[in-house]
């Protein structure tokens, strides 16, 4: 496939993403409840998980086990950075990404981020390495999308609560 193509494909497939996902934005805003309605959008937990990872590792990752799903984001990052990861690793979910395979450098990630989960039972692991350059364009583009949805809620929320614009109406 081209790559012209690729990227007419890779714009159709993030805009009927969103098209399909804009209900799951929340009033809020907040990154922690688009998580939350995701989850019970697909009836599976979604738990997001703050680890220290290594500067050779992805900056985030979704490790999807049986009848669970977790998001693995660095510890020490600020907010805005947090939303970013957390929001691509969502599109990822949303976009029904599945990784090319999963090797053993993965699988010792895995253990190190999630040693309650079972490397077994680890089914799916996306990481920036792992899958296909065009499935990383989506996610990235998809993500970018969702931040700029959450913040435009929080922003009209901000605005809803601000009592000048109460008296301005």
């Amino acid at each position: 496939m081209t790559a012209k193509r690729q990227r007419v494909r890779t714009a159709q497939r993030v805009r009927s993403a969103s098209a399909r996902t804009d209900r799951l934005v929340p009033a809020s805003g907040l990154v922690d409840d688009l998580v939350r309605s995701v989850s019970d959008e697909r009836g599976r937990p979604i738990h997001v998980a703050e680890e220290n990872l290594g500067p050779k590792e992805p900056s985030g990752l979704w490790v999807a086990g049986d009848g669970v799903d977790l998001i693995v984001v660095p510890d020490r990052i600020g907010s805005s950075q947090r939303t970013a990861i957390i929001c691509h690793e969502v599109a990822h979910i949303l976009l029904g990404h599945v990784p090319l395979g999963v090797g053993s450098d993965l699988d010792g990630l895995v253990e190190l981020v999630a040693p309650h989960v079972d490397v077994s039972v680890a089914k799916q692991i996306l990481g920036r390495f792992s899958y296909a350059d065009d499935l990383e364009a989506e996610a990235e583009a998809f993500g970018t999308i969702l931040v700029t949805k959450l913040a435009e809620r929080s922003r009209r929320l901000r605005i809803k609560r601000d009592s000048v614009s109460d008296r301005l109406r």
